[in-house]
């Protein structure tokens, strides 16, 4: 049985958090404008997601999705969708939505380049692409509120670079390196993350140079640790492991530097 809990972090941002026996945690966000609402991501096995947006807010709502990982491209998805939900993902990430949907509600999605806005009314949106986790990774920002919604783009304290379809970290640090230099001067940036319970607090500009650092750290063989292996869908996935700064859990593939 999952656990959902709800938890309002200010007066526009919603926090949906879902949990089960099996160590499943992931985080949701609902944001508030005063015209419109934008669920960001959708969980992992919930299905009334719809349901319990509307017992927050009745305004219209759309679903930004920061990667197509099925904790967040989730059940959920369907529903929303059936209920007329428009459901926005970047374009690079399709071919990964097809692995893991088989269902006919993936066709309905919009399929964006990365570089939209989206306007909530007097709450926008900034779509910032940080390929790397996935080739279709999101973050998700609000400039005047310095807030960042950043699935699993730069990780949650904990950061998986080693499944097979994650970026090589020389082509990820160029992303991160991006995303650096365009929040680097937000002194209020507040990063609200895909799994916050890896995490003790809300970060800030510090752990993205703390990521981009053990990025370039690994690369150069300046941090690395034994290879190990785990299990990820049926298949033994060879990784290595670091903590650096503000990332307590750095997994990668040594072969995929």
């Amino acid at each position: 049985m999952n656990n959902i809990t709800v938890n309002q972090m200010n007066e526009h941002v919603y926090r949906i958090n879902e949990k089960d026996e099996n160590g499943l945690n992931v985080d949701c966000y609902l944001v508030l404008g005063n015209q419109k609402a934008a669920l960001i991501d959708t969980l992992q096995e919930e299905e009334n997601l719809y349901d319990i947006v509307k017992e927050i807010t009745s305004l219209p709502l759309i679903v930004l999705l920061t990667h197509a990982h099925p904790d967040h491209a989730g059940k959920a998805c369907q529903k929303l969708i059936a209920k007329h939900v428009p459901v926005y993902m970047q374009k690079e990430d399709q071919s990964l939505l097809d692995l893991f949907v088989n269902d006919d509600w993936k066709n309905e999605i919009t399929l964006i380049e990365g570089n939209e806005v989206f306007d909530l009314g007097e709450y926008t949106l900034k779509t910032l692409r940080v390929p790397g986790h996935t080739k279709g990774s999101l973050v998700f920002l609000n400039e005047e509120h310095e807030e960042g919604f950043t699935g699993d783009a730069i990780g949650s304290g904990g950061f998986w670079m080693q499944l097979d379809h994650c970026l090589p970290l020389h082509e990820y640090k160029k992303n991160v390196e991006h995303l650096y230099d365009i929040l680097h001067s937000y002194t209020h940036l507040q990063l609200f993350f895909g799994h916050s319970e890896q995490s003790n607090e809300i970060q800030n500009i510090q752990y993205i140079k703390d990521n981009m650092e053990a990025t370039d750290k690994i690369i150069q063989g300046e941090l690395t640790s034994p290879v190990k292996t785990m299990c990820v869908g049926g298949s033994e996935i060879p990784y290595c492991s670091i903590s650096y700064g503000l990332i307590y859990d750095y997994c990668y593939n040594p072969e995929n530097l």
